[in-house]
């Protein structure tokens, strides 16, 4: 009987595997791409990049061995919330049909790459089994990078450039070492944390950097709530850590910008902290300026959903709005949703994704729903503070799906126990 039960389990666990692999695309796919390609094209030439091709033909089976056990677990929440955003993209799209082919290209990007991780995520259920597939994520990335960086003559930082690109790809391995430190205190993970956090910085973008920052100060604050003495007391050590930096701030900074013009790397992240105009970036002021303008005059219904990016364009002088359209954008996702849903719709929709957040992270019992919850923070909310936009955005959709199955979950318990005390 006891045999019979394990193989049940196992079996379980298995059919969990394909939910693991599909989110961890989220993060891992373009570092898995450029891994195999790199190892591929090392040794044959292939026509028509078969290479890039099988590795998309893999993430396909993937996602359909996971499909029918996502759908199963599909709940009336997540469909709300995602007929709430396509509902303002199809009114949008009908209000302002001249850019037809814009907006079929915002609804691929949107409903075919960004919104369906939502209910990806909505089914991972044991996040414990889920964290282990995110480290081995972490590990490709990294690997990814430094293959690229070293055995493949990939230029990924060239002369002092600014990467923002692989930045991004970087952060969530880098967000990952960070919660396995956690967990483990293990000399390996902290020099793969440093490695990942050092190449970020290498690249130049502050995104980024700002990114693991609040993911640290997310990651105290949640530890503290969940009053372990193991986690509090790592939390205080990266406080004191902190501390030492601050105070030894200018030193460090000396010290790395030799090294980084030594080896030809990317000096605008340090220059900027050490001339203090880190977060200056006229562009962003500019765009958000505009945003606020717009708001402005439209402030019942907003301007649509992705309309404003034609707007913001134009605004921003641009000769030709539609080709030069992908980064136009508030750069700030309160401000987006504001822009797209109005004052009134926007605020709710706000005050909602507020809420679930907060639940899920401080109102949580599961340490490991908490630990992922936190790492997508990282990589699916806090750039959209400053950059990107949400609807474009696979990494966000996954943070809402997490913490939606976690709101429900909460909010469930929350009943039941409610009426025990009742009865």
């Amino acid at each position: 009987m006891e045999s019979l039960n394990n193989k049940t389990v196992g079996n379980s666990q298995k059919q969990e595997i394909p939910i693991y692999l599909t989110v961890c695309l989220v993060i891992a796919a373009s570092s898995i791409v450029s891994l195999f390609n790199g190892i591929i094209r090392s040794f044959f030439i292939l026509p028509i990049k078969l290479d890039t091709l099988f590795i998309y033909g893999i993430y396909l089976v993937i996602v359909l061995l996971s499909l029918k056990t996502i759908l199963a677990r599909s709940r009336p929440l997540p469909y709300i919330v995602i007929s709430f955003l396509v509902l303002g993209y199809l009114i949008t799209f009908l209000l302002n049909s001249y850019y037809d082919e814009y907006f079929i290209n915002v609804g691929i990007d949107f409903l075919a790459l960004s919104a369906p991780w939502l209910f990806a995520a909505y089914a991972v259920r044991d996040y414990k089994q889920f964290k282990k597939y995110l480290y081995i994520s972490a590990l490709i990335i990294l690997l990814s990078y430094v293959a690229n960086l070293f055995l493949f003559s990939n230029d990924l930082l060239g002369s002092h450039s600014y990467q923002q690109y692989y930045a991004y790809l970087l952060l969530p391995a880098a967000l990952i070492f960070l919660d396995a430190l956690y967990d483990k205190k293990r000399l390996s993970i902290f020099v793969f944390f440093i490695l990942a956090f050092l190449f970020i910085i290498s690249m130049g973008a502050r995104g980024p950097v700002v990114c693991v920052v609040l993911y640290i100060l997310l990651k105290i604050i949640a530890n503290y709530k969940m009053k372990t003495k193991k986690t509090v007391y790592f939390s205080a050590f990266l406080a004191l850590l902190g501390l030492v930096t601050y105070i030894f701030f200018y030193d460090i900074l000396a010290k790395l910008l030799l090294i980084f013009v030594n080896y030809n790397l990317s000096t605008r992240i340090i220059a900027g902290l050490m001339e203090g105009n880190f977060f200056k970036d006229n562009a962003r002021i500019q765009l958000i300026a505009y945003s606020v303008d717009l708001l402005k005059e439209k402030p019942l219904f907003g301007v649509g959903l992705g309309y404003d990016r034609i707007l913001l364009a134009d605004k921003m002088g641009s000769a030709n709005i539609l080709s030069e359209i992908v980064g136009w954008y508030p750069h700030n996702i309160f401000l987006e949703i504001l822009l797209h849903f109005g004052l009134f719709f926007g605020s709710v929709a706000i005050l909602f994704m507020i809420r679930v957040l907060y639940i899920s992270i401080f109102k949580n019992a599961n340490k490991y729903a908490v630990d992922t919850i936190c790492i997508f923070m990282g990589v699916g909310f806090f750039p959209l503070l400053f950059s990107g936009s949400y609807i474009t955005s696979p990494e966000f959709f996954a943070l809402i799906g997490f913490c939606l199955f976690q709101y429900k979950n909460i909010k469930v318990a929350n009943k039941v126990y409610d009426r025990q005390l009742s009865n």
